[in-house]
This record gives C-alpha cells, structure tokens and sequence, in this order.
C-alpha cells in the first residue's frame, strides 16, 4: 500500500502521555491495530511510543530519569528558564542532543532508534539489491 505513494515504510512517533510503561504498551497495541484496519501492517509502518512525551527524549540531556517525569515540556521551561517551549527551542535542543546519553536515559528513544536504524538497514539493502 504504502509503495503506491513511494514510501517503503512509516515510523509513527506519538506520545504515550503516560510514564505508565503498561499504558503505553496498550497505547502502541491500539495504534497498531487501527493502521491494521486500514490494511497498513507493521511490515509498512513500525509505531514508537515516547514516554511520557517526545519532550522527555530532549529532557534527558538534563535528567537521569526523563521518563519519570510527567510533564517533561515545563521542567524543561524550568531548567531552560523558559516562558514557553517552542518548536524552534526543540529544534535546538535536538540538534545539540547527546544522543548515546539520551538512548542511556530514556529507553523509548531508544526503541525508536533501534527502529529507524532497522528500517535504514532494510531499505539500504533493499536499495543494494534492486
């Protein structure tokens, strides 16, 4: 399905909203079974879940256990000394983001590293071989 429109595979990245490991689990099982019900299986799309918040993968440059916080974007404003988090101070924390300590810190960015470093390797030898 997803090589009529010219992708080979979709990461869908959302937040759990929760530091509930078991929630969040129920939450990606959910996600997955709706892409099911539109024919997208996990061989087209992988879903990554990041606990709480995808906030809590750049809060891990300043905290041992990001995932523990339940709102990782206002303890961000609060070591940042930010009025509010903006998409271009994300984009600025990403970009500076120790990513091996981040992986260390946080285990949903981990996972979704693991992932797109399987995909890439997929397609890679998908690309090799055609």
């Amino acid at each position: 399905m997803l090589d009529e429109d010219g992708h080979d595979h979709v990461i869908v990245a959302l937040d759990a909203d929760t530091i509930r490991q078991g929630r969040a689990a129920s939450f990606r099982s959910k996600v997955q079974a709706v892409l099911e019900q539109y024919h997208v299986s996990k061989d087209d799309a992988s879903v990554c879940i990041a606990i709480p918040t995808i906030e809590a993968w750049l809060l891990a440059a300043y905290d041992e256990h990001p995932e523990q916080v339940e709102n990782p974007k206002a303890k961000l404003c609060d070591i940042l000394k930010l009025e509010r988090f903006t998409a271009e101070k994300a984009t600025e924390l990403a970009t500076a983001l120790d990513i091996d300590l981040a992986r260390k810190r946080a285990p949903s960015f981990d996972e979704f590293i693991k992932t797109v470093t399987r995909i890439a390797g997929h397609l890679r030898a998908m690309s090799a071989a055609a």
